[in-house]
């Protein structure tokens, strides 16, 4: 004896079954009810799911965020021995112009630098003439001058920088500003 065999349907004399009755009005009302249940659930399911993921992302971009600005504090110490390291530099060439002293010194600044660069520590590029940009300017002095037009930078008394991207120290500048 084969499975088809067994199968009411495939046999002849088989008796047939008869349709489902049709839902009564409080049937369907239940079932009404219940898909609207079901609906509410699932957009509460979907918004609730969106609210932590969204989280989850903003909780990484905190973290990646202090991880790139933990140095933070650091950086503006070691920023003030960089500025130690060019007073030092600009001494040395003073006293002796072609000195081994000032050339030793330059080594080790070019090699502070790149461990600053490296760390995404970067100096702010201010070139004399440039108009003064309080984003990564701050004004030390005005000086009154013909040779510039009024609002430019006409010395850069100390260098800014910026850590991955955001200003940690403005560049110190002198600022031109009309006679009158």
């Amino acid at each position: 004896m084969t499975d088809e065999s067994k199968d009411p349907q495939l046999q002849p004399d088989a008796p047939k079954a008869s349709p489902p009755a049709p839902p009564t009005a409080e049937e369907l009302a239940e079932l009404r009810r219940k898909a609207a249940d079901h609906d509410q659930l699932m957009d509460r399911l979907k918004r609730v799911t969106a609210d932590y993921l969204n989280s989850q992302k903003r909780l990484e971009r905190r973290a990646d965020e202090r991880a790139a600005y933990a140095i933070e504090s650091f950086a503006r110490e070691l920023l003030v021995v960089a500025d130690d390291l060019s007073r030092a530099i600009r001494a040395a060439r003073e006293h002796q112009p072609e000195g081994t002293v000032s050339a030793g010194l330059e080594l080790v600044e070019k090699h502070l630098d790149m461990v600053l660069a490296r760390h995404g520590i970067l100096p702010i590029e201010t070139k004399i003439g440039e108009p003064f940009d309080s984003n990564g300017h701050e004004a030390i002095s005005v000086v009154q001058t013909d040779e510039m037009e009024p609002g430019r930078v006409v010395e850069e008394l100390q260098r800014g920088f910026r850590l991955h991207g955001r200003v940690l120290r403005p560049a110190r500048v002198t600022v031109s500003a009309a006679k009158g």
